[in-house]
């Protein structure tokens, strides 16, 4: 039976580069493989329109976000070295197969 809770969510803005801006897992449900789910059905989605990039940017201090994106083979593209809105950190780009 299907949970009823959101359990994750993504945001994304829709121009020749895609911008993931949100990406969030509750805490119970973390360590599951959702966000690598969400991330993975984006990259799947933005295809079907054609897209060359996704781009992330991930707070230096979100480990598990800097993971997931490196075990999806990301690059680091910048890094963001003063607070930039909410955050300090790295601008990723991952090409996408078109």
């Amino acid at each position: 039976m299907p949970d009823k809770n959101l359990n994750g969510f993504e945001v994304i803005l829709f121009k020749e580069e895609m911008c993931l801006h949100n990406l969030y897992i509750l805490p119970g449900y973390r360590r599951e493989g959702i966000a690598t789910t969400l991330v993975l059905y984006v990259i799947n989605y933005l295809n079907q329109f054609g897209c060359k990039y996704l781009i992330a940017l991930v707070d230096k201090e979100n480990v598990a976000s800097l993971k997931l994106f490196k075990k999806l083979q990301a690059k680091e593209t910048e890094r963001i070295p003063y607070k930039f809105i909410f955050l300090k950190g790295y601008f990723l780009h991952k090409g996408l197969n078109i």
